[in-house]
């Protein structure tokens, strides 16, 4: 059976942003290159987003990784050095990306920012050059002023070997 994508881990990572948004800036996760443990011995929650098992990802308006924790080096193979900062396409098969990008575009679009997430069960690609499913959620966030970003929460759904069958 299948585990159920954390909604928790998707409310914290909601709330931080919106902590870090008040004054109109760009949502920011870090102040530079991130380093292991992270320094947030006074804010466990902002560790449990580190380092969840869960894949936690964020992308800014113009579709460039701002997060990318633990979970998502575990599934998606890049570490969060090597993510950070690269277009959220490299993690989309190329004949899913026009779909894929409707969906997010009409997401950011929706006027919605308001951390309700949309379960999504999706294929995605790994740096081996593998694919991967995932399912979680997928929410619009408030990036800066009247732009949004995209922040997603997904579980491991399994390799796929190259005849699609897991």
């Amino acid at each position: 059976m299948a585990k159920t994508p954390n909604i928790l881990l998707a409310n914290i990572l909601w709330h931080t942003i919106l902590n870090q948004n008040r004054r109109g800036i760009p949502v920011s996760f870090f102040g530079g290159k991130p380093e292991w443990p992270l320094p947030y011995g006074d804010k466990p929650h902002l560790n449990h987003l580190f380092t969840s098992p869960t894949a936690i990802l964020a992308y800014d308006p113009g579709g460039r990784i701002i997060f990318f924790n633990r979970g998502a080096e575990g599934i998606f193979g890049y570490t969060t050095e090597e993510a950070m900062g690269m277009p959220y396409s490299l993690l989309v098969p190329q004949e899913e990306f026009r779909a894929r990008e409707n969906f997010l575009q009409e997401l950011m679009n929706s006027g919605k920012a308001d951390g309700k997430a949309e379960y999504v069960s999706l294929q995605s690609l790994r740096k081996d050059g593998g694919r991967v499913n995932v399912f979680g959620y997928v929410f619009a966030y408030p990036y800066c002023r009247d732009e949004k970003g995209i922040a997603a929460v997904f579980e491991n759904g399994g390799l796929l070997r190259e005849d699609g069958i897991d």
